[in-house]
């Protein structure tokens, strides 16, 4: 297993800031993130299998509404985005990854308001399955 010795850095502005702590110069980025809010913890793993640790976090716009940007995944060599997925609110969990349809590449398995929980295949961002509980409110 090769490690990787990086600081990510998210900023109150949606900025996320990737650098070396090596003291080595190194490949750095910065990308702003567009109308989302997020209370997730980001957290890495190769999904693109560069070798590199992509980042992927919940995110959501306003609490109680249908987010069109609920899970993002970054690439973690250049900051683009790999994928983005909708939700039905607000992606406050932190990431947890396991290889669930077996393909080789790590999986995304995520919760959310509302009770939701999405498992996202970690190399294209498609629904491997969701849960969400039944609402009989909005409140």
């Amino acid at each position: 297993m090769k490690f990787h010795r990086t600081s990510l850095t998210i900023l109150a502005s949606f900025t996320i800031i990737l650098y070396s702590c090596t003291g080595k110069p190194a490949r750095s980025w910065s990308v702003y993130l567009e109308d989302i809010g997020t209370y997730s913890s980001p957290r890495i793993a190769d999904l693109n299998g560069d070798g590199i640790p992509d980042i992927v976090m919940g995110a959501g716009g306003q609490e109680g509404r249908p987010s069109a940007k609920a899970v993002i995944a970054l690439d973690g060599y250049s900051g683009e985005t790999l994928w983005v997925v909708p939700g039905i609110n607000q992606v406050v969990g932190s990431p947890v990854f396991q290889d669930l349809n077996k393909d080789g590449t790590t999986d995304v398995i995520i919760g959310g308001r509302w009770a939701q929980l999405l498992a996202i295949d970690g190399k294209t961002g498609a629904s491997i399955w969701s849960f969400y509980a039944e609402r009989k409110s909005t409140d």
